[in-house]
């Protein structure tokens, strides 16, 4: 098995055809390596821009591409079947640095070629996934290129950040560097229609409490200082994209609030939950230590 490292660099434009902005691929780099992960060719094109004819002021920063750059590459469907000439016929699986290019890849080969798969796509993986296990990282959070690069002690001396190639150079070394052919194989994924529909779900939060989804057993409440449960005291209301409600626990005197959210993703659901301490309104609080007792018994009555 053969591996290709790519990556890309694009330009956030507005697409009329489109109703909307979009990403458009302006450059792609791609290193292909052995089985031993030798180097054994490169790929690196200029992508002429036909959508959006100036680029964003973060992307010249970032690139150092120019205005006139965009004008002197070829078109895109040009340039990727280039690109499917230089990968071949053989097993090859590609690498990315997250799945982010490989989303935007596909939403140029539905605008410019007018389908979404990519033809010369077999085998993928998430190389940001594969080094992020090999060093045992959190994955509630995605560790940066150049950020694992200098955890594995990857020197960035005479490359030019956020341009393709060289991108595409230090995630191949970054793999050289973590390499196991049992964690790869676990990560590398077939690209048959289930890859795809993967691709094209979007994880969204869910905010009906009458989705099947929401566990009852997840709303329950716990004081976070005793364990025992505690006693529902409002309504849920969904706020800041999760479910919340008011509870008190008995035992302790305590007020607290319980916030639970529920993330679908395509294949699993994210529950995510917290138990704080709800302070009292300092109003409140002053209002009953000035109350007279004779006021309190009169509010019962």
């Amino acid at each position: 098995m053969q591996y290709v490292v790519m990556d890309l660099e694009w330009n956030n434009v507005y697409s009329i055809k489109r109703s909307g902005f979009m990403n458009e691929v302006i450059e792609i780099g791609a290193v292909r390596l052995d089985e031993q992960l030798r180097e054994i060719d490169t790929f690196s094109h200029l992508i002429k821009s036909q959508i959006g004819k100036r680029l964003r002021g973060h992307v010249r920063a970032l690139t150092h591409l120019t205005n006139e750059d965009l004008q002197s590459g070829t078109p895109f469907t040009q340039t990727m079947a280039q690109f499917r000439k230089w990968i071949g016929n053989g097993p090859v699986t590609v690498l990315t640095w997250g799945d982010t290019d490989i989303r935007v890849l596909i939403e140029n080969f539905k605008l410019f070629n007018g389908f979404d798969t990519l033809p010369f796509l077999t085998y993928y993986a998430d190389l940001q996934k594969i080094v992020q296990a090999a060093l045992h990282l959190s994955t509630t959070q995605q560790t940066g290129l150049s950020a694992a690069a200098a955890m594995l002690g990857i020197g960035e001396d005479g490359l030019s950040l956020h341009r393709a190639l060289d991108d595409s150079l230090l995630s191949a070394e970054c793999l050289r560097r973590v390499f196991s052919e049992n964690l790869v194989e676990q990560l590398t994924l077939p690209c048959g229609e289930e890859f795809y529909e993967r691709l094209r779900f979007k994880a969204y939060i869910i905010s009906d409490i009458h989705n099947p989804n929401v566990d009852p057993e997840r709303m329950r409440c716990f004081c976070d200082q005793c364990g025992r449960e505690a006693q529902q005291k409002s309504d849920w209301i969904f706020t800041c994209r999760a479910f919340r409600a008011k509870f008190f626990c008995p035992h302790c005197k305590r007020p607290l609030q319980h916030t639970v959210r529920f993330k679908q993703y395509y294949d699993r659901l994210d529950i995510h939950s917290k138990t704080v301490y709800l302070e009292p309104p300092k109003e409140e609080e002053q209002a009953s230590k000035k109350a007279p007792p004779r006021m309190e018994t009169a509010m019962k009555l």
